[in-house]
């Protein structure tokens, strides 16, 4: 049953999680946690992202989501994100909801820093780098393309040329021929 839950980790779903160790000022005990990992991530590695809950933090910060969907009224601290062994995953306690869930991504921004960051003109810069160069590819291609049908061009002429020569003494020969051995002009060119 473990290993069927473990396979079907998505992100948004909140687990019970063992906490065998810790060190310092890190999560002392066992507790609920969000999985915030894509689901890319979940189904094909042997850990998961998680962020811990907590029923008894009190103060508000950018970083904390309030959230209802775990069995008690809880906060999400998104400072406390850990990456975690599938095998340390428990009881499957629920999923956060849509709302929830962006808000948990947007603290998750805030406890990074990253949200001091123009996110938007960031990723719009990526893609316009990214038009950029297959604009650059295009021009390529395009004159790539335009070399081959030149020279496609050129073989093209130089064949016909060829086969016209080929065609005139080939007829030139037929009436030789003909004239010679006194058949009717053009009785093998017909047969061509």
């Amino acid at each position: 049953m473990r290993d069927e839950i473990q396979r079907r980790v998505r992100r948004g779903d909140i687990f019970y999680i063992s906490v065998p160790y810790h060190t310092g000022h890190e999560t002392k005990k066992d507790r609920p946690g969000v999985i915030v990992s894509c689901n890319e991530i979940n189904k094909s590695y042997g850990t998961v992202v998680a962020a811990f809950c907590s029923s008894s933090c009190s103060w508000d910060a950018p970083e904390h989501v309030r959230v209802h969907t775990t069995p008690r009224p809880s906060v999400v601290m998104c400072e406390q994100i850990y990456t975690v062994d599938r095998t340390r995953l428990g009881e499957f306690l629920g999923r956060v909801t849509r709302q929830e869930q962006r808000e948990i991504d947007v603290a998750i921004l805030a406890g990074l820093g990253i949200a001091d960051y123009d996110l938007a003109s960031l990723q719009n810069a990526v893609r316009q780098e990214v038009r950029d160069e297959w604009k650059e590819q295009d021009k390529e291609a395009a004159l790539a393309l335009a070399r081959a049908e030149a020279e496609r061009n050129i073989y093209r002429q130089m064949y016909e040329s060829l086969l016209g020569i080929i065609d005139k003494r080939t007829r030139g020969k037929l009436r030789e021929f003909d004239e010679e051995y006194g058949r009717p002009s053009g009785l093998l060119e017909d047969e061509l």
